[in-house]
């Protein structure tokens, strides 16, 4: 766990992950996935990103408990919203096809993008996450039989970035990668 500021984001856009790195590059702000975003921790896509964090937290059904200690934005990209508490409802953003009655929504431009900068700009002034789990997954993309086999792993602790490069795949993933595309 990092001691900086973070976004938490989850759902399954992947699009939005990529833009969401680009956009905090260099700001002090570190990315966190939640949920279903866990398997991007593995795409190769996403090792250059120093500001890419790990996951943070489990299940969707966790959210209440995980993202009161998170204290920084949260951005949910695909539904398994569940009612916010009011003790962090003002740090959730929806976008694509989830929203939430009250909550600031981010819209795609014409050209495909968001801006991402509420996001960022309230991240700036957030406290660190808190850590409520502690240890390590090791997740990747084994070889099996000469093929490559997705493994999806349990996201009950904190991933650390560190997977062995014969694990993960290597070249470049397409650029709609999402279920929106």
């Amino acid at each position: 766990m990092r001691n900086r500021p973070g976004i938490l984001i989850r759902g399954h856009d992947l699009r939005d992950l990529e833009q969401l790195l680009e956009q905090t590059k260099g700001t002090g702000i570190d990315i966190y996935t939640h949920g279903e975003m866990l398997p991007a921790n593995a795409y190769p896509a996403f090792k250059k990103y120093d500001n890419f964090a790990g996951n943070y937290g489990d299940a969707w059904w966790k959210q209440n408990k995980e993202f009161e200690k998170f204290n920084g934005p949260i951005l949910m990209t695909t539904n398994c919203i569940i009612p916010p508490r009011g003790s962090y409802k003002n740090r959730i953003y929806t976008t694509g096809a989830v929203g939430f009655e009250g909550l600031t929504h981010i819209y795609e431009k014409e050209d495909g993008t968001k801006d991402f900068t509420p996001l960022i700009e309230q991240a700036k002034t957030s406290k660190p996450p808190e850590p409520i789990e502690s240890g390590t997954i090791t997740a990747g993309l084994p070889e099996k039989d000469g093929k490559m086999h997705l493994m999806f792993l349990p996201s009950h602790l904190f991933i650390t970035l560190t997977h062995h490069p014969s694990t993960l795949l290597s070249g470049q993933r397409t650029p709609h990668a999402s279920p929106h595309a």
